[in-house]
């Protein structure tokens, strides 16, 4: 949030995954919870809504670890 609200020229990439447990749609739906949550607390925060992007992934299927897979990754993006 600090370096959101310090840098007005810098948005964020969330991408939610999950593990491979359970359904695809259930695990979709997962992921689309842990990144829309992540969002809510950045726009409460102070952060436009317009600066932050999403996306939801499902499962992971690279992480071969069940507790590793279950994340929100965050990335800044720097506007030229």
């Amino acid at each position: 949030v600090k370096i959101l609200l310090a840098n007005p020229t810098v948005d964020i990439y969330i991408k939610g995954f999950t593990s491979n447990k359970g359904k695809p749609i259930y695990n979709e739906n997962i992921s689309l919870q842990r990144t829309e949550a992540v969002k809510k607390l950045l726009v409460s925060k102070g952060i436009h809504p317009t600066r932050i992007l999403t996306q939801y992934h499902g499962i992971d299927y690279i992480s071969t670890s069940e507790s590793l897979a279950r994340r929100v990754d965050i990335e800044l993006l720097i506007k030229n």
